[in-house]
């Protein structure tokens, strides 16, 4: 393993903290830590390379053979049902009955089962849980993005000029049935 991976396994349950701009840094450090950070979060142990699994409305009944029980959306409130036997937890503790999700936009963690993270979220009119695995071959196998080595000749200046006042500009998403919005300062 070259010290770049090492670096990438060592960060993994390390807080991200994205910080202002280092000036003592130099560009080649300030682009090596950026590039370390994007490393690391991409290596959490529940984040993007950990999904296995994404399913979006209508939620009927069983959503997906890797994460257990019954789900539905009743006015609005995603439903689960978990029978005794699922080994699903809630915030560390075993749900009793059906487990409710309301909420108006964002997602929700807290459903575990072994290595497994069920994420319910809102977006848009509709509903989606993703179920993510710390185990998943894309985290496991995961060294770091490949990238060239720090070159001073490909730094190109620039200036940045802020908008006079904030603007929220509505932006493509992968999914065109999901709109989006970014806040622009």
């Amino acid at each position: 393993m070259d010290a770049h991976a090492a670096a990438v396994f060592a960060a993994r349950g390390r807080v991200r903290d994205e910080g202002a701009y280092n000036t003592r840094m130099t560009a080649e450090e300030s682009w090596n830590e950026w590039r370390n950070r994007r490393n690391s979060t991409l290596a959490d142990e529940h984040g993007w390379l950990s999904l296995v699994s994404l399913r979006g409305s209508p939620l009927n009944r069983r959503i997906c053979r890797i994460f257990p029980g019954l789900w539905h959306v009743v006015d609005g409130t995603v439903r689960a049902a978990f029978s005794s036997g699922d080994s699903v937890f809630r915030h560390g503790e075993g749900p009793r009955g059906e487990v409710t999700f309301t909420f108006p936009n964002g997602s929700d963690m807290s459903l575990s089962s072994g290595t497994k993270v069920a994420e319910v979220a809102r977006r848009g009119a509709g509903y989606l849980v993703r179920v993510r695995d710390s185990q998943a071959p894309t985290l496991t196998a995961f060294t770091g993005v490949p990238t060239y080595d720090y070159d001073p000749q490909a730094v190109v200046a620039g200036e940045f000029t802020p908008y006079s006042r904030p603007r929220d500009v509505a932006i493509s998403t992968a999914n065109p049935a999901v709109s989006g919005t970014a806040h622009l300062a």
